[in-house]
């Protein structure tokens, strides 16, 4: 094989295998912003969506984005490890903590699937893990990252089923533009 296509056929087979975004993050957003409790991340809200303040919020999220509409949110939770779990994150890379996250979204009320394989992507510098479930009502896409010491889960989901494809693609892509919008 002559050196030119050598470099070309590896060139291709490197790309193939490299990680991606699965969605872009060009949904229109607003110039409102959104904190986290703590003021660790702050982010912009996206266009016909609004935060869900103190009051309605879930003890358990650190921040919670809701379409206009309520067909839609988008929930920011800091996940809780302890140091040795963390320190195994920290070896095993991002693929481990969404293994972890997946145990949690997998009970057998909720009758999980996992829809699509943890893959792991860069974003404006910060690293993701992405993974989707589908299960008998709706289709999460969960996004893990890390932020300082600490590791979140970012996940955005439908209020109910039925949505078709097209409305999911952007539903994720508006996720996708919140995690872009993130200032740490």
């Amino acid at each position: 094989m002559k050196p030119t296509l050598r470099v070309l056929v590896l060139a291709f087979l490197c790309w193939g295998c490299a990680a991606h975004l699965t969605y872009i993050n060009d949904y229109p957003m607003s110039s409102a912003t959104f904190s986290t409790h703590d003021g660790l991340m702050r982010g912009l809200i996206p266009d016909g969506w609004f935060i869900s303040r103190e009051d309605t919020l879930v003890p358990t999220l650190d921040a919670w984005l809701v379409k206009n509409d309520f067909s839609a949110s988008i929930s920011l939770r800091e996940l809780s490890v302890d140091p040795a779990t963390s320190r195994k994150i920290r070896e095993d890379g991002l693929e481990f903590l969404a293994k972890l996250s997946m145990k949690f979204h997998d009970t057998p009320e909720a009758r999980a699937v996992l829809f699509t394989q943890p893959n792991v992507f860069e974003l404006k510098g910060n690293k993701y893990c992405e993974y989707e479930i589908r299960n008998l009502e709706v289709h999460p896409r969960i996004i893990v990252f890390s932020a300082g010491e600490k590791y979140f889960e970012c996940e955005a989901r439908a209020a109910k089923s039925g949505w078709s494809e097209p409305e999911l693609h952007q539903l994720f892509r508006a996720q996708q533009s919140v995690l872009a919008s993130l200032s740490r």
